[in-house]
């Protein structure tokens, strides 16, 4: 309707027709009906422009979280699209309007003004008010536009400066080259902190800022600029602004040591006709002061934009951030101090300053936080602060590595050292065997002489290293535990304050002890969150360069290892060993060479056969030769000893001592000259003409010690002809080597493997293992000979045999638990188990 009639107008128009002209009524109704139309559609393109407003801030948002990568971004171009098409709806409705406004003018214009009534007169008075507050408002729009280039001047203007200085202060203390990053008096880390970082961005934010100048004013967006180096702001100069008191006091200390101060003078001249900054505290303060200026900044350019101008609601949440950026800076250095206090309080205080540290206040917090533990929730705990505690895992474990690597380490080293100082002793001792003899002495000897000493002396500069590089290391890097969990114990004591207060104000009633119990519950919670902020963010920064530095330590370990390990194998490969080393299996070959020379040593008389389970070595049998008469039952060639089995505590009288069976092989030794031949002529040549009757395989090395005998190496298979010697004595049977050679050989060294029956092979059953049986000495039994078992009262002994070899049923043969030990011991002396 209202386009119709828009439409009517201006064909009246161009027919000269005026709609009633005389008719001033009409006029005055049409007038009526354009201001109706006219506050409808400026109330509906309010709120359009609103939405419109809106979407374009969120097209700008959407754009500056697609360049941050943030995930869940809307899709840039779609926003953009709808605030495009938002505004040139906008657009439409508003040139629509004009002409609607224009008309109603034109009508008004024609109406006399004695004519008019009182509504359409103020209507006419509105109208005037309206251009004239427009014209007014234009003026201003063009003093706030040159305003607005004055303010963006003096920030960027400004901001090249900041920039500018930032930079020479890198040049002339950082990089040039008498830089106090060179000196070793300075510690650069701590006065400068993260001042390259904080130089990065500050950069990036000018360059981002002499873009915007160069853009019509109408499309400038500095606020959009701010935004989009926020968090990296936040970030930086934060760090920086905390660390700067320490950084000043550093400062301050610097220039009062003339050395010093001169280095730091060399530097500022080098830079001075550069900048205004006179001295280093010039340049390193003049981040915290831009930091802090840039909200007032940004809200002086806020008030010289228009509010339609697209720069100001990006300027808006500039400024929003910006100031959360001071709270942060201000809350950190909070958090910082209050660390520090802890911090500097020492863990060894003196009884008079804890005694004197008591008072009503820390008395009734010790309590209070007493209390608290019975109600504190660890599974709770852990779960709401997961960040802190894996980062307190973390630390706990380096500590306990550093502990690991510092001792094994150095145990490794010394462990080095004895084995060389071993090695040299030894090769001393085997020198000195031919020192009467000194021509004699083996070339590998003299070698190995040589070769001993040099590799021992590696082996002290291997400890000295270890010492040094690791185990000093590591005890300095222990050092620094104690602080962490100093204040881990004092985020502990403010959790506990707390949840404590959170306790009470959940039971208190009363309105007032309520305000003062949240005005503590406040300051607690500020404080809990300060420590636990503080520590969440620095320990996994501890537990990294803990980590670091381990790996370093434990890598030149394995290098000052390899080293030595190199110059040993160097030097004993030079020396000429009478045998060449093996290279496979060595381990293996060794333990079979020293198993041989062992079993050699065993077979020697001065050598005790119990020593063969010291090593776990099979021992051949003893084999008692004795005359070849049949086998007839033992007799015992002992007194029986009575007092043995009726007083224990007197086992025996020299009258019934027991005879070794030493003594008995040697009155019955095959040696002697009344012992007849084992075999004749006549019975090796009946025997090579037997065929076998089985075969068995030699378990241990036969010497053969009589003509009759056969030797035999361990491992080799033999032919029995027969299972009994020319007297019926099975103890001996009648073998034949693969050469042919035949004799008798002890069936204790043997081990049959097959029977021959009818021409058919067998295989022996293997025979059931025999049970075990265990006593228990009742009694202490002292050994009088060297064949009789010592045992306490107590002891429990394996039988082997309850007869000793004569088959007198008065003495057991027994042996210990662990196989160490065998002998004889009175039967009265022991109980044999069920």
């Amino acid at each position: 309707t209202l386009q119709s009639m828009h439409e009517d107008i201006a064909d009246g128009q161009d027919s000269g027709h005026h709609y009633n002209m005389d008719d001033v009524n009409g006029m005055k109704e049409n007038v009526r009906e354009l201001n109706e139309t006219i506050a409808s559609m400026e109330k509906e393109v309010a709120q359009e422009r609103r939405e419109a407003d809106a979407a374009l801030k969120l097209a700008k948002l959407s754009q500056l979280a697609q360049q941050e990568h943030q995930p869940g971004a809307s899709n840039t171009d779609d926003v953009q699209a709808e605030a495009k098409r938002c505004q040139q709806k906008i657009e439409q409705r508003e040139m629509f309007l004009e002409s609607l406004k224009m008309e109603r003018d034109t009508l008004l214009g024609k109406i006399p003004d004695e004519e008019l009534d009182a509504d359409l007169q103020a209507s006419k008075q509105a109208i005037e008010a309206a251009a004239a507050q427009e014209a007014q408002e234009e003026t201003s729009k063009v003093k706030r536009r040159e305003k607005r280039v004055k303010v963006i001047g003096e920030i960027c203007t400004t901001d090249q400066e900041f920039v500018s200085d930032l930079t020479y202060c890198k040049l002339g203390y950082i990089d040039a080259e008498h830089a106090l990053v060179l000196n070793e008096a300075f510690e650069c880390e701590r006065l400068f902190g993260n001042f390259e970082q904080l130089l990065e961005i500050a950069s990036a934010l000018n360059e981002r800022l002499q873009e915007e100048v160069l853009l019509p004013v109408e499309e400038q967006q500095f606020g959009m600029a701010f935004c989009e180096h926020m968090e990296g702001i936040k970030s930086v100069y934060v760090d920086y602004c905390c660390n700067f008191d320490d950084a000043s006091s550093l400062l301050n200390e610097y220039c009062g040591d003339p050395a010093r101060k001169q280095a730091l003078e060399v530097c500022q001249a080098s830079i001075r006709e550069h900048t205004q900054a006179w001295d280093l505290n010039s340049f390193l303060i003049k981040p915290v002061q831009r930091v802090l200026k840039y909200p007032l900044l940004l809200k002086e350019l806020q008030k010289v934009t228009e509010p339609d101008h697209p720069d100001y609601a990006m300027l808006t949440d500039a400024i929003r951030r910006m100031k959360g950026v001071a709270t942060a800076i201000n809350e950190g250095k909070r958090r910082k101090e209050l660390v520090e206090r802890y911090k500097s309080e020492k863990s060894g205080q003196a009884k008079e300053g804890r005694f004197n540290k008591l008072n009503w206040h820390s008395t009734r917090k010790k309590t209070m936080r007493l209390n608290q533990k019975l109600f504190h929730n660890a599974k709770a705990d852990r779960k709401d602060y997961k960040e802190f505690h894996l980062s307190e895992d973390r630390v706990r474990m380096v500590e306990q590595a550093a502990l690991k690597m510092q001792k094994k380490a150095s145990d490794y080293a010394v462990g080095i050292v004895k084995l060389f100082e071993m090695f040299v002793e030894v090769v001393d001792l085997v020198k000195a065997m031919y020192s009467e003899q000194e021509s004699l002495v083996p070339d590998y000897v003299r070698e190995l002489c040589k070769v001993s000493k040099s590799i021992h002396k590696a082996a002290l500069e291997l400890q000295s290293s270890v010492e040094t590089r690791v185990t000093d290391v590591m005890g300095r890097l222990l050092t620094f535990f104690k602080h962490p969990y100093h204040l881990i114990d004092k985020r502990k004591d403010k959790k506990l304050d707390f949840d404590a207060f959170q306790r009470q104000l959940k039971k208190n009633k009363d309105p007032e002890k309520k305000r003062a119990i949240e005005k503590e519950l406040e300051t607690a919670q500020r404080n809990f969150h300060a420590m636990d902020d503080g520590l969440t963010q620095e320990l996994p920064q501890f537990a990294d360069l803990g980590e670091a530095l381990i790996a370093r330590s434990f890598s030149g370990f394995l290098t000052m290892e390899l080293k030595f390990a190199r110059t040993a194998l160097e030097a004993l490969t030079q020396v000429s060993m009478p045998q060449a080393i093996p290279t496979g299996k060595l381990v293996e070959q060794c333990e079979q060479a020293h198993r041989l020379v062992m079993m050699d040593l065993l077979t020697m008389s001065i050598v005790p056969r119990s020593m063969a389970s010291n090593f776990k070595i099979a021992v051949p049998p003893q084999v008692s030769r004795k005359a070849k008469t049949k086998k007839a039952p033992r007799t015992s060639t002992t007194s029986t000893p009575t007092t043995a089995s009726s007083t224990p505590g007197s086992r025996r009288g020299s009258s019934s001592k027991r005879v070794s069976t030493a003594s008995t092989a040697s009155t019955s030794s095959r040696t002697s000259s009344t012992t007849p031949s084992r075999t004749t002529t006549s019975t090796k040549t009946e025997a090579a003409a037997l065929d076998p009757i089985g075969r068995a395989l030699a378990a241990h090395y036969f010497q053969a010690e009589a003509e009759e005998e056969l030797e035999l190496e361990a491992g080799s298979e033999v032919d029995v002809l027969r299972f009994e010697d020319d007297n019926g004595n099975d103890e001996w049977w009648l073998c034949r080597r693969e050469d042919g050679a035949q004799g008798f050989v002890a069936t204790a060294f043997l081990e049959l493997t097959q029977t021959f029956e009818d021409g058919a092979t067998a295989e022996t059953p293997s025979p059931e293992p025999a049970a075990v049986v265990v006593a228990d000495v009742i009694f202490d039994f002292d050994a009088a000979e060297e064949f009789e078992f010592q045992a306490t009262a107590g002891d429990e002994v394996i039988v082997l045999s309850t007869e000793d070899e004569s088959g007198n049923s008065e003495w057991y043969q027994v042996q210990s638990l662990d196989g160490s030990r065998t002998g004889f011991i009175a039967a009265a002396f022991v109980q044999l188990r069920d």
